[in-house]
């Protein structure tokens, strides 16, 4: 079926944060439980500094975005997966989903590149405005690019595409929606880092009350300038968390962003979608 990307409706903020909140009250534990087992290896990694559980850290983690991904779209339909059900379906699409990947990283790494080299060139220049606003050109581009294959891992997923298919279906969908995306991203950024911050503030007052310092001896540390040492384990629980944090708020956006994409460009039936998993 041949379709006019330009002529569809446009993305709005406001459907993608009400899908948003509907996965969160309706699929959050099972979406924390699915990030909860791709952060289990990066966590033992990390404490061990071994390399290779990273690594296979990573490629989990990266089954588990699809997996999301298919929870959520599977939600629109009002139905439900499993815990296991969501696994098996994304990890039978590793392959392609580590070609994906492999393949993004490489247009963002020639990118990157390309980037310094104009940065640095025009650092040469000693103009601090002309700096600036490369520098700023230069984020907004590497943004814009990533909106243009971002939706890949979910594609390939839920519409069972292999490597190459997933990053053009991605960019077809994302087409006259990627300046309604980077603005859909700013704006849950702003909210998840608003969020950080209270619960960072909350976890440093549990430990200093836990180390039997109060709160109060905590400011007064750093108003001496002394160092607050949260120690190996609260450190590690912290980024352990933070990184928690941040996983499942990108599997939920990423996901709730491409199933809106999918509900306004209408190009596939959502339902014969669907069947394909039954």
């Amino acid at each position: 079926m041949s379709y006019d990307y330009d002529e569809v409706p446009k993305l709005r903020a406001r459907d993608v944060f009400q899908r948003i909140f509907q996965v969160f009250r309706e699929r959050l534990f099972l979406i924390l439980a699915l990030t909860l087992a791709g952060e289990v290896f990066i966590v033992i990694g990390t404490a061990l500094e071994s390399q290779f559980i990273n690594l296979l850290g990573q490629l989990i983690g990266l089954a588990i975005h699809g997996a999301v991904a298919l929870v959520i779209f599977k939600l629109y339909h009002e139905e439900e997966l499993t815990f296991g059900e969501a696994i098996t379906m994304s990890f039978s699409k590793l392959p392609s989903l580590v070609l994906s990947s492999v393949i993004m990283f490489l247009i963002l790494m020639v990118l990157v590149v390309v980037i310094s080299m104009v940065v640095v060139a025009v650092i040469f220049t000693k103009n601090s405005v002309a700096i600036a606003v490369v520098m700023l050109a230069c984020l907004a581009l590497v943004a814009y690019i990533f909106t243009i294959i971002g939706m890949a891992v979910p594609a390939c997923v839920v519409e069972r595409l292999g490597a190459m298919d997933s990053l053009r279906r991605s960019a077809q969908l994302t087409k006259g929606c990627r300046l309604s995306m980077l603005l859909i991203y700013f704006c849950c950024l702003l909210v998840a880092l608003i969020l950080f911050v209270v619960a960072s503030s909350l976890f440093i007052e549990f430990f200093t009350d836990f180390k039997g310092l109060g709160i109060k001896g905590a400011e007064l540390m750093f108003e001496r300038g002394e160092n607050l040492d949260l120690g190996g384990t609260s450190f590690i629980i912290f980024t352990a968390l933070s990184y928690l944090f941040f996983q499942l708020c990108t599997n939920i956006i990423n996901g709730s962003i491409y199933l809106e994409l999918l509900i306004v460009k209408r190009d596939r039936d959502l339902d014969e979608m669907s069947s394909v998993f039954e």
